[in-house]
């Protein structure tokens, strides 16, 4: 094993807080009890302490910090928003939480895995840590049922009580990044997906396989493997379409319907939201065109009559930080594609499950909220590290496809 239990503590403390900050959110949303606000905020408090310690760790062990990591575009968009959102007079303890925790959170996993993780596979330091992630994975599936019984049963349509059971969509590419060729670890959280019959959920993990399949075959070297990968994609394919129509048709779900009303229904409203929102930026001064208006400013716009987000991140970014917040989160963006090239032309083991997870992560981004949703980004923002990481430190790597 390659890497010290020691140097491990703050990564898993900082997983299982993050853990707990998911099932915890899940079940205020399920019945707003207060006794689990307080707590999500103290999990969310003891996460912000637990990065910041494992950061001091990590960069007093190698006494440096590497400015070339694109990921401190995240950690520079996070102090621009709270020095935004300071100066327009909306700040406090849990706002900037919120702001920097996900940022902070994705630092720390970036900085462990390109320091102590010499390869893919040491990301697996052993069987105990493997059973633990797939159990959180079953424990977020099962949580999940009651909110997809409430929403089934007409509550939730408007509002968020299905949004909880995006913990389950983020939390996928984790499974992912220790089961990488046990595809099985994934059927009851695409079930899940599927009973929440969100549009952008369902689309991101149908898109999402489809291309982590076509990468598996990418990768192989072996024109015999290439062959039976063929094979297995076309009977996963068909497999995954029978099933998808047994759901639909025996639990009466109406995605299909929803998908085909798309536009009908604008996406339940996006375009208009989305032309209020740009409307009210239009309208804007100059300064706040460029600084924008601070943390949770769409909210204030009221659209039809609610304090809702703009349902899709790079508008709500453009509103509340201005033309300084989205140039500085397409350039993270933009390093993020840089790795999946990188690991494109490496064909790299790592890169099908990479795949997946942009695909879910642009797919909630233009659809939903999830970069101003801390408590929903944690995960991907964990995968995200350690991928990016491991991609910076290693270049080359044994292949398990």
């Amino acid at each position: 094993m390659s890497v010290k239990i020691k140097r491990q503590f703050f990564i898993w403390i900082a997983f299982i807080f993050s853990v707990m900050i998911g099932c915890l959110y899940m079940m205020y949303v399920l019945d707003a009890n207060t006794g689990y606000l307080k707590w999500l905020d103290v999990c969310r408090s003891v996460l912000f302490l637990i990065s910041i310690l494992g950061l001091i760790l990590y960069i007093i062990e190698k006494r440096k910090v590497q400015m070339k990591n694109g990921n401190l575009l995240v950690i520079f968009l996070a102090i621009y928003e709270l020095i935004i959102t300071t100066y327009k007079g909306t700040m406090n303890v849990q706002v900037f939480i919120d702001i920097i925790n996900w940022p902070l959170l994705l630092l720390l996993s970036y900085t462990f895995s390109d320091q102590h993780v010499k390869k893919y596979s040491a990301v697996i330091p052993n069987r105990r840590y493997k059973i633990m992630v797939l159990i959180v994975g079953f424990l977020l599936c099962i949580i999940s049922i009651p909110l997809i019984q409430r929403h089934l049963a007409g509550f939730g349509r408007i509002g968020e009580v299905i949004y909880g059971v995006y913990f389950v969509l983020t939390y996928i590419p984790l499974l992912v990044c220790f089961y990488p060729k046990n595809k099985f670890v994934l059927i009851v959280p695409f079930i899940t997906i599927i009973f929440t019959t969100k549009r952008a959920a369902f689309l991101s993990i149908v898109l999402g396989f489809i291309l982590m399949q076509f990468f598996e075959y990418y990768i192989m070297g072996d024109l015999r493997k290439k062959w039976k990968k063929l094979i297995k994609i076309v009977i996963g394919l068909l497999l995954i379409y029978f099933l998808i129509t047994i759901l639909i048709n025996q639990f009466q779900l109406d995605i299909i319907d929803r998908l085909a009303n798309m536009n009908v229904d604008e996406g339940s409203g996006r375009i208009s939201i989305w032309t209020t929102v740009y409307d009210a930026f239009k309208e804007s001064s100059l300064i706040d065109k460029i600084l924008g208006h601070g943390y949770g400013a769409v909210r204030t716009l009221h659209i039809g009559g609610r304090s809702i987000n703009a349902h899709n991140d790079y508008l709500e970014l453009l509103y509340d930080y201005g033309i300084i917040g989205v140039c500085l989160i397409v350039a993270w963006i933009i390093y993020l594609f840089k790795v999946f090239i990188r690991l494109c032309r490496r064909k790299s083991v790592m890169l099908p499950g990479y795949a997946l997870t942009l695909t879910i992560f642009v797919f909630l981004t233009m659809l939903s909220y999830l970069l101003f949703q801390s408590n929903i980004m944690i995960f991907l923002a964990f995968y995200f590290g350690i991928i990016t990481g491991i991609a910076n430190a290693n270049n080359g790597e044994v292949k398990v496809f």
